[in-house]
């Protein structure tokens, strides 16, 4: 662990960057909207720009690194993600703060794609879910640790310090992957426009049940994560402060869950199979959230944490299989992977506020159970595909 830890930092630190962008200003909104002069709530349209922007134009930024290579790619996207980490620090306006946000969107679908594809091409295939789950433990962090670094900031120095904090990391990431010596990419990847790219890497054998999951079970209920406060508020009628500390506790799951990533690989041996326990588990764990008897504190930790450490298991070995199967196009892959995963993101969050209010917490739950059967439907039918293949047997 502890030696991948150290090959693979910089690859932790990038994912890091791309977590901590997302939430630094929620926690910061009143401070930076009387900078701007602006309501606080259109702060969250920084957060909105840099999500819609990676999530939809991620997938044509995927082909360029197994085109051109990963370092030629990742390296100007650290680069380019510094200054609009930078520039949201000294925008003189709340406009060009959001247009370097939305620029950030777009720096970040180039980097996470291009970490997924450097773990591929670096790491065999027994010891990728355990990188995998590294890579991913670095975005839980951003994602858990940040706000409370930006609260720190705003409340002691300055809400732009963090921005700046940002934007020194993303270019001392730059340099050590711009120092570092990566292997060749396994071969040419296909020619054409990238939209033929995106098709071709779209349509390679096992792939498309497999994208599947990036949307139902793995951003579907990562969406529903985002709202998990609201859910307890409605269901069990919690004070703020012990939402607080289960929305964090999800968080601490969740790295646990990456952390047990190489010790259930030795357990299980079986990054499939991990998946489907995964999904089982999330899915139980949500059902019982949603529709299951109010239960004591003690029972609610045990299935937020059951939700959590299931997705925090089972995502590095999805993104595995993905490595694996897609080979020279792991940049195309990953990149409509991520996609798709901000798609189910948006998509839950959006139901969410439609129908809470009107219909409930029920019809969100409903919906996200149908996405996890379906995702699990999904993966069954491409495991059975995929038996006999020489990645099969190999896993």
């Amino acid at each position: 662990m502890l030696q991948n830890a150290r090959r693979f930092g910089p690859l932790m630190l990038v994912m890091f960057l791309v977590g901590a962008q997302e939430v630094v200003a929620s926690p910061m909104m009143v401070p930076m909207a009387e900078s701007f002069g602006v309501a606080p709530g259109n702060i969250a349209w920084l957060l909105a720009a840099y999500a819609l922007v990676y999530a939809v134009l991620g997938p044509f930024l995927g082909p360029l690194s197994d085109r051109f290579g990963r370092k030629q790619v990742m390296v100007p996207a650290l680069v380019t993600f510094a200054a609009t980490a930078f520039g949201v620090s000294v925008a003189p306006s709340f406009q060009v703060a959001l247009a370097c946000s939305a620029v950030g969107g777009l720096a970040a679908a180039a980097m996470a794609p291009n970490v997924f594809a450097i773990v591929g091409d670096e790491v065999g295939e027994a010891r990728r879910p355990a990188v995998m789950g590294l890579a991913l433990l670095g975005l839980t962090i951003g994602l858990v640790m940040t706000p409370a670094m930006a609260g720190w900031f705003a409340a002691n120095t300055a809400w732009q310090d963090s921005y700046r904090a940002i934007a020194v990391l993303a270019l001392l990431a730059a340099l050590a992957i711009a120092t570092r010596q990566l292997r060749p990419r396994p071969q040419t990847a296909p020619r054409g426009s990238l939209l033929a790219m995106l098709a071709a890497g779209a349509r390679l054998p096992g792939i498309p049940p497999r994208l599947s999951g990036s949307l139902l079970w793995l951003g579907i209920p990562v969406g529903l994560s985002t709202v998990l406060g609201e859910v307890i508020r409605r269901r069990y009628g919690l004070p703020v402060e012990q939402l607080g500390l289960m929305v964090a506790g999800f968080g601490a799951f969740s790295i646990l869950g990456n952390l047990l990533v190489p010790l259930t690989a030795r357990i299980v041996g079986n990054p499939h199979l991990m998946i489907q326990l995964g999904i089982a588990g999330t899915t139980v764990a949500i059902a019982f959230l949603m529709f299951g008897p109010v239960m004591p504190v003690p029972g609610l930790v045990a299935t937020i944490g059951l939700w959590a450490l299931s997705l925090g298991i089972a995502g590095p070995n999805h993104q595995s299989v993905l490595a694996g199967l897609s080979g020279a196009q792991r940049g195309t892959v990953a990149a409509i992977s991520n996609s798709l995963l901000n798609l189910g993101i948006m998509i839950t969050a959006t139901l969410a506020a439609m129908l809470f209010d009107g219909w409930g917490t029920a019809p969100v739950g409903i919906a996200v159970l149908c996405a996890l059967m379906a995702g699990l439907a999904a993966q069954l039918h491409a495991r059975r595909r995929e038996k006999g293949t020489p990645e099969a047997a190999s896993a």
